[in-house]
């Protein structure tokens, strides 16, 4: 009888466990959205007080943001290339180095669409109104944020409370 007692809370601890993953999965979502944020922020910011062309702006954001190397190396490819005399197009360019992260990322379809639609966003040359649009930009993305947490968080408690019920309720039927 002890036997089965030990097996319910460890099938009882596996179902709180598989939950608390999907939840974790969400929270990476919203993490993602608010690191986006704050980068387009940290541009906006640079567009403003340096008037440094987007490709240093790009480069001082990746400096200064470290909570994703990998991301940050996007953005200093992004950088050199629009730099390396070409003549490719930032849409383009935008496009091929983020494609990695965003595949790997947790956004959503929309949330991806709408990353990829920075550099159509930005073709003001005049500074101010540069950053004012990429002001914007980081604001859209900090709503997308607002809107993954509220909906993380009402997710997570009804996915936690259905994964501990079902472990609870199998483990009865195992008794």
């Amino acid at each position: 009888m002890t036997g089965a007692w030990i097996g319910a809370a460890f099938l009882l601890t596996g179902a709180a466990g598989s939950g608390l993953c999907i939840c974790r999965e969400r929270c990476e979502r919203t993490r993602q959205l608010k690191m986006l944020e704050q980068i387009f922020e940290i541009a906006a910011g640079e567009i403003g007080y340096s008037r440094i062309s987007l490709p240093e702006v790009l480069l001082q954001t990746a400096q200064k943001q470290s909570s994703d190397p990998k991301l940050n190396a996007s953005l200093i490819r992004i950088a050199h290339r629009l730099c390396d005399g070409c003549g490719q197009d930032m849409d383009r360019i935008w496009r091929e180095e983020l494609d990695s992260w965003v595949k790997n990322s947790a956004l959503l379809k929309e949330e991806k669409e709408l990353l990829f639609s920075f550099p159509e966003r930005i073709w003001y040359l005049d500074g101010g109104r540069q950053q004012a649009a990429v002001a914007d930009f980081s604001n859209q993305m900090g709503q997308a944020a607002g809107q993954a947490l509220k909906k993380e968080r009402d997710e997570n408690k009804v996915t936690m409370l259905v994964s501990t019920a079902c472990g609870i309720f199998t483990a009865l039927l195992l008794l």
